[in-house]
């Protein structure tokens, strides 16, 4: 059973459906509207429903032809129906293709808190296709940008350089052929984010783990907007408070966390926007340690390319992170201003 959303299928519906009838092979085909905001256990339990009214049995396979949400949501319902089918993930996003449909979790947003229900059910296969970004808004190429800008943050110093030449473009003016280097930082952020998952895939070797960089405050800012705020938009935002509060604890020299913070801004991803208060930030502390086995593992860089762990809470006093926010809005604030006069 193939399922998608109606954008997604209006673009690319028609070509896949002839493919698979080449291939004899026996199918169904569901449209449906998801979206952050529906990215629920409704969704999914509805996929399962349409599975039972078309008979899929153990042996079938849910395809996922869409974004991130597309692929949790179909790849939850799989980890459910019949105790657990297969699935294959086609993401037509970049966020999709370099984070959300490559690794091994799927879930859904449950009482305001981001992918809250869940399971480990790595997909069968997984095919990224740069051709279905020709027609993706800048908007939505930024997303994916700031998940490439998370890793080379993290783990490679020569991606990040990459980045700053070709990521700008890629945001506004959303062409993959914007810069020749584009195709590289896309497999390398791929790559990359491969290594660091399967050091631990089902994390039950620890809770360190790099590419949680950008997602310890981003799941309640999400929540907090109602997931009207993108999940890469929320994870830049997360990034520049995390490079700053590095910075304010002596692990992170200012050029670097500069750098990093410039590079957000250029790619038109939000920083410090003036809705979020320090309390949301500190509910983000809380709900990270919950998440990470009752210890912080906070990732925070030490250059960029290489981070290390700030392990328990107190070492993150509340009065810092109140500083580090309003250092950030107070930059973000002066850079508007500039940019009016």
């Amino acid at each position: 059973m193939m399922v998608s959303t109606p954008e997604v299928a209006r673009l690319y519906l028609t070509p896949l459906v002839r493919a698979l009838e080449r291939e004899g092979i026996l199918f169904h085909t569901e449209i449906l509207d998801l979206d952050e905001k529906s990215k629920a256990i409704e969704s999914a339990l509805d996929v399962c429903s349409l599975a039972a009214r078309h008979s899929i049995d153990r042996k079938g396979v849910f395809l996922a032809l869409g974004g991130g949400v597309c692929s949790d949501v179909v790849g939850f319902a799989a980890s459910m129906y019949r105790r657990g089918i297969s699935h294959i993930r086609i993401p037509t996003t970049l966020v999709g293709q370099v984070d959300a449909a490559i690794g091994l979790k799927c879930g859904v947003n449950f009482e305001g808190r981001k992918n809250n229900l869940g399971a480990f059910h790595p997909p069968e296969k997984v095919l990224v296709d740069h051709a279905f970004l020709a027609t993706l808004p800048p908007e939505e190429l930024r997303q994916g940008v700031a998940e490439m800008i998370k890793i080379a943050v993290v783990r490679d110093c020569q991606l990040f350089s990459l980045l700053e030449d070709c990521g700008p473009g890629l945001s506004r003016i959303g062409k993959l052929s914007v810069h020749s280097a584009a195709p590289e930082v896309i497999h390398r952020s791929i790559e990359l984010m491969l290594e660091e998952l399967e050091q631990n895939p089902f994390e039950d070797g620890g809770y360190e783990r790099l590419v949680d960089f950008g997602h310890t405050f981003s799941p309640v800012i999400e929540g907090a907007s109602g997931f009207s705020l993108s999940h890469g938009d929320a994870v830049a935002i997360d990034m520049a408070i995390s490079c700053v509060i590095a910075n304010k604890l002596g692990m992170l020299p200012r050029g670097e966390q500069d750098r990093v913070v410039d590079l957000l801004r250029q790619c038109d991803l939000p920083v410090a926007p003036g809705w979020i208060k320090v309390d949301l930030l500190l509910r983000g502390l809380e709900t990270a340690t919950l998440h990470r086995g009752n210890a912080l593992n906070f990732p925070l860089p030490i250059r960029v390319g290489a981070a290390r762990f700030l392990k328990q809470r107190d070492e993150l006093p509340d009065r810092l992170l109140g500083q580090v926010w309003n250092e950030l809005v107070s930059q973000t604030e002066k850079k508007k201003r500039k940019h009016i006069s």
